[in-house]
């Protein structure tokens, strides 16, 4: 479990991440490169894509994997700006 400042500086970090899934993954890619990713890490990338594609096929082929970390788990501050 990430404390509150290493979500911001994890937030950051995942963002190109995110980016290279909508411009170069297919779903099923997606979903593969976000299974090998730890909970919390998938979950912030999981909130980049339903920001960038507005809950798009891709958000919902990770979907799976995302909800390993409950929302409740996640500092009340959590925001991706």
């Amino acid at each position: 479990m990430y404390t509150t400042e290493e979500y911001k500086r994890r937030i950051k970090e995942l963002a190109p991440v995110a980016k290279e899934i909508v411009e170069r993954k297919t779903p099923e890619e997606a979903r593969e490169m976000v299974s090998k990713m730890n909970p919390e890490d998938a979950y912030i990338v999981g909130m980049w894509l339903g920001k960038m594609l507005q809950f798009d096929d891709f958000t919902r082929a990770i979907s799976g994997v995302v909800v390993k970390i409950q929302k409740s788990e996640v500092p009340n501050d959590f925001d991706l700006n």
